[in-house]
């Protein structure tokens, strides 16, 4: 507990010098002046540790006797309990750009948030929990995104700033009507402009018309092509980053497919 605390006030402390925002320089500096309390204790510990081992590992191979077996493993542990490798490690951890002060600091001060979370709902009609009004939904950080009864057939977008985990618009494409519709889904899908974050939700049927869309929501991460009439769909897409993009699909018929993610901001979720 004494140790969480500590962190915690550096972490703060790192806040409260970073007035311009510089929050990894003012963590830098932080760390600079305690990493030589931190390393000695390392060395100490480790110092210890390898000490005991050591001893611990002579007393079993005078108990059995395989010399040879006792020596390499002894060499082989010592070589991985490498002091330098490990408090590398550790002070990487705790002072790294990604580390446990910079996470600290960075919600301490209140610049992002570790995750936006997200509330996310499809449904067909054919399902048992299905409302015409409010066949989809998307809440950020518990908020609708929009309008409740404007969730209309086929394929509803927002567009979500995670950095600030806020919804910034709402677009709707019926799918399931139009051909020429999921044409302009995936018009807009292109021209959304790199790192945007766009998260898609079903409502009543997005498949029937939605195939003139599928070779470009497959190129974006979306797989769907075995969608079925009304089969619910969600997905998120960041815009440029495959690798990233989720989505989840179920059959039509039971009930409504609720998904709860969490999307990242930064390296800090």
């Amino acid at each position: 507990m004494k140790f969480c605390a500590i962190l915690l006030l550096l972490a703060l402390s790192a806040c409260v010098v970073s007035g311009d925002g510089l929050i990894q320089t003012s963590i830098s500096l932080v760390c600079d002046s305690v990493l030589p309390l931190l390393t000695s204790a390392l060395d100490v510990l480790f110092g210890f540790l390898n000490s005991f081992i050591g001893d611990t590992l002579n007393i079993l191979s005078n108990l059995v006797y395989m010399p040879e077996i006792n020596n390499n493993l002894n060499n082989t542990f010592i070589s991985a309990m490498s002091l330098m490798n490990i408090r590398k490690s550790v002070v990487d951890t705790i002072c790294g750009p990604n580390g446990i002060l910079a996470k600290l600091a960075a919600l301490a001060c209140g610049d992002i948030p570790l995750c936006c979370e997200l509330s996310l709902r499809a449904s067909g009609f054919s399902d048992s929990d299905y409302s015409e009004n409010t066949c989809s939904s998307v809440k950020v950080k518990g908020v609708s995104a929009y309008d409740d009864t404007k969730w209309m057939r086929g394929i509803n977008t927002v567009v979500v700033n995670p950095n600030t985990c806020t919804a910034l618009s709402h677009n709707q494409f019926d799918t399931s009507g139009s051909p020429g519709e999921a044409q302009r889904l995936v018009d807009y899908l292109y021209g959304l402009a790199a790192g945007t974050m766009v998260v898609g939700v079903s409502c009543d049927d997005a498949q029937l018309n939605l195939y003139p869309a599928l070779p470009g929501l497959k190129a974006l991460g979306v797989d769907v092509d075995n969608l079925e009439l009304r089969d619910k769909l969600i997905f998120i897409i960041s815009k440029g980053n495959v690798s990233e993009t989720i989505f989840q699909k179920k059959s039509a018929g039971g009930t409504a497919l609720v998904w709860t993610p969490a999307i990242r901001s930064g390296p800090y979720c």
